[in-house]
């Protein structure tokens, strides 16, 4: 039970880390800029690799004035396909796209594929990505 608490506890203050609001003062920024705004206004510091390092001078869109520190790190995943986690009083940067919320449901596509002749194709497969 303590456990529990203590990870519930844990969880709750990381999520707090991304709802603090900053406020960007133009409509883009390179990573560096973005970077050194959430530094300087909400004292979090970023860790990341080599990867991340060669995309500092990389525009970020700016979409809003005041927006949560996580609504801002989603930016960075849209813009320059960087990934964030929280830990701590730490923001984690790594290269790679998240993936989309319709990657988990599940659908049933059926048909069938045929070919200039509209006669079955035997063995042939779809792929859905």
């Amino acid at each position: 039970m303590l456990v529990f608490l203590l990870c519930t506890g844990w969880q709750r203050a990381q999520a707090q880390k991304t709802e603090q609001i900053i406020t960007f003062n133009s409509n883009s920024a390179t990573l560096q800029q973005f970077i050194g705004q959430v530094k300087s206004q909400q004292g979090l510091e970023f860790t990341f690799d080599q990867d991340v390092s060669t995309l500092m001078s990389k525009k970020v869109t700016i979409r809003k004035k005041k927006v949560t520190v996580g609504d801002a790190l989603k930016w960075l995943n849209v813009d320059l396909a960087i990934r964030y986690k929280v830990i701590d009083n730490y923001i984690i940067l790594s290269l790679g796209r998240d993936k989309p919320a319709t990657a988990d449901r599940k659908a049933h596509i059926s048909g069938k594929i045929v070919d200039e002749t509209q006669e079955p194709l035997p063995g042939a497969t779809i792929k859905v990505v």
